[in-house]
This record gives C-alpha cells, structure tokens and sequence, in this order.
C-alpha cells in the first residue's frame, strides 16, 4: 500500500485523537511532507485507523510510528501478499506482516520503544514493499524517492537562499536535480 501526505497539522484530525503521540513539534506540525508518498507497512485499529510508516524525522533510522489515516490518501491499495491478520471484529486488530500481527503485542511494543532486533525485522519487510512500488532507496538506509529528496532539496535551499541573503553570505548552489 502506498500513503500520499494531505496534511501534516493536528488541527487536520478529528478532536477525538489530536491528544495521543502523533510526534507532533510544539507547533503541532507532524514530521510528514504533504504530497510525500509513504510505504504503508500496516493498518491497525484503535480510536481511529492508523497506518504503519517511516515519516521524515525517522527516515534515516528506519523508526517506523502509527499515524491515523486522516492525514493520507491512500493512493495505491495493493496489500503485499505476507500481510495476515483482520482490523475488524479481532482481539489484535492489526493486519500487517506475520511477526506483528502473530504475537501479543510485543514485537509490536518493541519495535515502537526502537529496538533493533524489531527494527531490523521491521526493515526487511519495509524495503521489500518498496521495492514492490518501484520505490527503492537512492542509497542503504535513505528510503526517500528521488522525488521526496528533490522537494526537499528545494526547501533547503529556499531556507539556505533567504538565510544567505539575510546574513551576506555568499549565494549558495542551486540543487542538482536527480535523474528521473
């Protein structure tokens, strides 16, 4: 499954979930790029449906967070063919990869508390679904697309380009855009 970002505020959810640990800054914005596309790793209900993914802050670090669907179109609904498990009428209302749909909770709690064991399981799976969407990483352990790091480019040097002209500092380099 694939996710593309529509919002990224707290004030874009519902009242009823604004309040749980979204990973929101003190602004209330949430570590995601609208238009961005995302990896859906798993879909889980609790108070609302949630989506498993690697937002920005984490990409580096492969950390995966629940995130409540409101925030995405899902854009691609292909289910990898390993996913098991029912969101619906379960006692773990989780339908994801066997290692956390087939267990207590634990795998789950650990991969949220960053283990690496859990991480590292995570990761086989994520990298296997972006290979799946054509969505590969440029290098080992950068999973953006050559889209998501050209948009990010751009911030960056708008950022760098005001920052510059604030300060007298020479102008820096505009980026180089990827190969499509």
């Amino acid at each position: 499954m694939i996710a593309t970002c529509r919002y990224n505020t707290l004030k874009d959810l519902p009242a009823a979930i604004r309040s749980y640990a979204w990973g929101q800054d003190d602004t209330g914005l949430i570590p995601l790029t609208v238009g961005n596309q995302y990896i859906v790793c798993g879909l889980q209900q609790s108070k609302a449906t949630l989506i498993l993914i690697i937002d920005d802050k984490n990409k580096f670090s492969g950390q995966p967070w629940w995130y409540p669907i409101y925030l995405f179109d899902i854009t691609d609904t292909t289910e990898p063919s390993d996913w098991v498990g029912n969101i619906e009428n379960s006692e773990w209302p989780i339908r994801s990869f066997p290692e956390i749909v087939n267990n207590d909770g634990s795998f789950n709690n650990s991969l949220q508390d960053g283990r690496a064991k859990e991480v590292g399981e995570f990761l086989v799976h994520y990298k296997k679904y972006a290979k799946l969407h054509g969505l590969s990483g440029v290098k080992e352990g950068d999973l953006r697309t050559a889209k998501e790091i050209d948009n990010q480019n751009k911030v960056k040097y708008k950022a760098d380009l005001k920052l510059s002209k604030e300060r007298g500092w020479e102008t820096p380099d505009k980026p180089t855009p990827r190969p499509k």
